[in-house]
């Protein structure tokens, strides 16, 4: 358990589904900074998911 508070960008198209976790490093005061968290990416053709 963190103080991490995030969303997940997707996109998608024919070749790919690549999704970017961002999250923010303080969520209990202004002033927090957005960060990448990870990239994760699907492939057409190969199964689940790897860190890119």
């Amino acid at each position: 358990m963190n103080n991490q508070r995030g969303y997940q960008l997707h996109r998608v198209d024919s070749g790919h589904w690549l999704a970017d976790i961002k999250v923010l490093d303080q969520v209990d005061r202004p002033g927090g900074r957005l960060k990448s968290l990870a990239t994760y990416v699907v492939e057409h053709g190969k199964p689940g998911p790897t860190l890119s």
